[in-house]
């Protein structure tokens, strides 16, 4: 199909497409930041320029450079496919770094939008999309992130999609593990921030209905640097709950980013805190700042701590797996759902370029964007959206910290396969390490 070059010019100037991702040390982040659509290199070649807006530093930056080499895999494979098909569209990435700060996130949307940019894949965080949810709606922006996951973004006929299910579905998931493990109060401690404040509380909701209680906790401020007050306020908390209820029965439900690792290090001087399971969140899963505290990630695997991350589904396991291999291959580190997710974002957003233009409609995109999710199907399996605009379902993977031939490592110890619409899901351990009992610790 030819392109006109005033048609072409025209949405180059109102629809440019922002990918949140991070592209670190590579070709396509060498790109000059905020770039917008070129004007084609001929008059049957269109470029889509594809932004970045993750965290390439600050906490949460293992799931930044994972999603970094998962989106430069994607821009070859999906450049590849337009080749082959005659498409005259090819994509292109630029990056911007928020930090994991909502700030941050905010000012480098506007500059984005400045430059035309009407369609955000991220970003990272659920503090960080509430940080730019009203300015995005305001100003016509679509923001789909893979990986915030509070409830209380869920609203449906907003601006906002998510390619991940909600926090309601991963507290559901870790509900299952506490009641297996016999665990019936759990007290909490949370990175005050929206994604970790949303877990806590759906928990407060979820594991009451197996039969257990989420006890009064311990808040944290999201800049807090000296951990010693909130980790010793932690310790009283578990006492009280132990003498009331019994060490067996009593474990530490965290939800929190890499300032885990402080929590964790001054927990393990703490024998009372040593005594009792914990559990984890999203956030920690594959975090190399835990992992690379040898007290933090050897008090981890010793009282088990589990996290539950939106998982892969093993149907479609042929599309991610080679991805894993390579991202680890580059990188190091294996790719979550969450990053995965982050391929088939790409390729969703690709396609419902593809399928509208040169329209600059921003209605007509988010109305194709949901029509070609639902019958999209990747590397994180089926994307379809619920009525709020987040992933209608999904399995999670429980990952922890394990120790073998002597080396702390990172490995998945369980899976639990959501049940239908008022159904109990299926939870199933791995062959690995899992959290010692009371009477081993």
């Amino acid at each position: 199909m030819r392109i006109k070059g005033s048609i072409v010019r025209r949405f180059l100037r109102h629809f440019t497409v922002l990918v949140s991702a991070v592209v670190a040390s590579s070709a396509i982040g060498r790109e000059a930041v905020g770039t917008t659509l070129a004007p084609p290199a001929a008059a049957t070649r269109t470029e889509l320029v594809v932004g970045a807006l993750l965290s390439l530093t600050g906490p949460w930056s293992t799931l930044g450079q994972t999603s970094s080499a998962v989106l430069e895999i994607a821009v070859e494979n999906i450049n590849d496919h337009l080749s082959r098909q005659g498409s005259p569209t090819r994509v292109r990435v630029s990056v911007e770094d928020t930090a994991t700060d909502p700030k941050l996130a905010l000012a480098k949307l506007k500059g984005l939008a400045e430059r035309g940019v009407r369609v955000v894949i991220g970003p990272q965080a659920s503090a960080e999309v509430s940080a730019i949810k009203e300015y995005a709606q305001r100003n016509r922006i679509i923001v789909i992130s893979r990986s915030s996951t509070a409830h209380s973004l869920a609203i449906a006929g907003d601006n906002i999609f998510r390619f991940c299910p909600d926090d309601v579905r991963e507290t559901e998931a870790m509900a299952a593990l506490v009641r297996e493990d016999g665990v019936r109060f759990l007290v909490p401690i949370w990175r005050d921030d929206a994604g970790n404040t949303g877990l806590r509380d759906s928990m407060v909701v979820n594991l009451p209905v197996v039969g257990g209680h989420v006890l009064e906790g311990v808040r944290y401020a999201a800049d807090t640097k000296d951990f010693a007050p909130v980790v010793q306020a932690l310790s009283s908390t578990v006492k009280q709950a132990i003498a009331q209820h019994g060490a067996g029965n009593v474990g530490v439900y965290l939800a929190a980013l890499d300032e885990a690792a402080h929590v964790l290090r001054l927990a393990a001087s703490d024998p009372l805190l040593s005594s009792v399971r914990w559990y984890g969140s999203d956030g920690l899963v594959q975090s190399k700042a835990l992992i690379g505290d040898a007290k933090a990630a050897s008090f981890a695997a010793k009282v088990g701590l589990p996290n539950p991350i939106f998982g892969l589904d093993e149907s479609v396991a042929r599309v991610w797996k080679p991805l894993v291999e390579t991202v680890k291959a580059r990188t190091g580190m294996e790719p979550d759902a969450f990053a995965l997710a982050t391929y088939d974002a790409l390729s969703v957003v690709t396609k419902t370029f593809e399928a509208i233009r040169p329209s600059t409609d921003v209605e007509q995109f988010k109305g194709t964007f949901v029509r070609i999710a639902e019958g999209y199907s990747g590397a994180t399996g089926k994307t379809n959206l619920n009525a709020a605009g987040d992933r209608a379902s999904g399995n999670f993977d429980f990952w922890a910290i394990c120790t073998e031939n002597g080396t702390l490592t990172w490995k998945r110890v369980a899976v639990y396969q959501s049940g239908e619409a008022g159904e109990s899901g299926i939870l199933k351990r791995l062959a690995g390490c899992r959290a010692a009992t009371s009477s081993e610790r």
